[in-house]
């Protein structure tokens, strides 16, 4: 009977070979692929999709992801140790700035997609795109639903006019060519760079006191803050958003998921603020 037990492991062998790909189920969780993601957007959006458990490899910066998850640097990408977690495919946002570390990977056989993720639209189009890809176009579908209702921009007679300030060494704020524009207009308000083309720049103060916001969003604020005007802004007391303590903490924002809950929260500030 020795034959049989040769031809049984043997049967076992090919079918091991050549199943294709079939997801493989660990403690009741389907793990599809082995994914590298090297922006913090682009790991949300693979959560969000459900597809979390798929995530071998993530940037420091990354957050919110499990401790088992290998990190493989932060701004600067260890791809070496890209490598070396044998990634099925690794997710970037931009392959300009490592092009030399993405080409590396390519010849060692890993597919490299490159998701640009800068403005709403593209958001879209990555949700879309991994939805399709990761089997999860229900999710991705649920989502862009819910992006467009949350941006459908209320009538709003007068808006008030926001400064969103996304650093403060040195000051940065955002232009008429960000998602955050969009998500000024969608929460009610119209950010007074509205009318530039560039996205993100650094701040003129002179010309900041000069257009004189209503409402200042800073970023850089601890959210712990206490309510009271921070330091930097009191020394800009001739701004009314100073004046009237309309300086507000806000969150660190990319485009990505958290697009949907950064609106809603910076509605309901619009709402407080509003004459």
């Amino acid at each position: 009977m020795r034959w049989l037990w040769v031809v049984a492991v043997l049967a076992l062998m090919v079918f091991l070979l050549f199943r294709g790909e079939e997801p493989v189920v660990d403690d009741g969780v389907e793990r599809r692929e082995r994914i590298v993601s090297l922006a913090p957007n682009l790991t949300q959006v693979v959560q969000m999709l459900g597809r979390g458990a798929d995530l071998v490899g993530v940037t420091r910066l990354c957050p919110d992801v499990p401790e088992s998850v290998a990190r493989v640097g932060d701004h600067q990408v260890d791809f070496e140790r890209v490598i070396a977690l044998e990634p099925d495919r690794v997710l970037a946002i931009d392959a300009r700035i490592q092009e030399q570390g993405m080409e590396l990977l390519r010849r060692h056989g890993i597919t490299v997609e490159v998701h640009p993720a800068y403005s709403v639209d593209d958001v879209r189009r990555l949700v879309a795109s991994l939805g399709a890809s990761l089997d999860a176009e229900a999710a991705a579908a649920d989502y862009i639903a819910r992006l467009d209702e949350v941006l459908a921009a209320p009538v709003v007679s007068d808006p008030p006019t926001i400064l969103f300030v996304v650093d403060r060494s040195p000051i940065y704020v955002a232009g008429g060519g960000s998602f955050i524009d969009e998500m000024i207009t969608a929460a009610g308000g119209r950010n007074v760079y509205h009318d530039a083309e560039w996205s993100y720049r650094e701040g003129d103060m002179e010309d900041i006191v000069r257009r004189d916001p209503e409402l200042i969003i800073d970023v850089s604020l601890s959210p712990e803050g206490g309510g009271a005007t921070p330091e930097f802004w009191q020394r800009w007391e001739h701004l009314r958003a100073v004046r009237a303590g309309a300086v507000e903490p806000f969150p660190p924002v990319q485009p990505g998921p958290g697009i949907v809950a950064w609106v809603e929260r910076l509605r309901a500030i619009v709402r407080t603020r509003r004459p």
